[in-house]
């Protein structure tokens, strides 16, 4: 028996190996680069990519966000305060604005609950009517 030997025999075999090695197709790992760290390189790379299309989105989300939005440490409000005093003390009945409402000059804004309101006129009528009486009496005494 004979063995075979790599390399030896016949010439033609050994041409018609080295034309298919030429044009075969390449292989996954053919398109790797060469090196002992060349698919490393390559992973490190892909990686950074990733990160930088994250931390585009991340930042071009927190521009939006900071955008839209102001944020201070020692915030002030800056605005026109006018302070309402009524000239009579009442219970309110109604309300007829919302908060932050914008309002004209004469706007009506609330309603007074008038019982109180009347009562208090009332007193004050008979307060009237006695002094009145009184003054007449003090009148007709001094012409005596």
């Amino acid at each position: 028996m004979s063995e075979e030997i790599p390399g030896s025999g016949d010439p033609e075999n050994e041409a018609g190996e080295q034309l298919d090695e030429q044009y075969r197709e390449p292989t996954e790992t053919d398109l790797e680069p060469k090196g002992k760290n060349g698919g490393k390189r390559r992973r490190l790379m892909m990686i950074g990519a990733a990160v930088l299309v994250v931390g585009i989105i991340a930042g071009g989300v927190y521009w939006d966000y900071e955008w839209q939005f102001e944020s201070t440490d020692d915030a002030f409000l800056d605005g026109d305060i006018v302070q309402v005093s009524p000239k009579v003390s009442a219970y309110v009945a109604k309300v007829n604005v919302r908060s932050n409402q914008f309002v004209h000059k004469c706007d009506l804004l609330v309603e007074l609950d008038p019982s109180e309101l009347q009562v208090r006129l009332e007193q004050a009528r008979a307060q009237l009517d006695t002094a009145r009486s009184r003054h007449g009496v003090a009148e007709a005494n001094v012409h005596l």
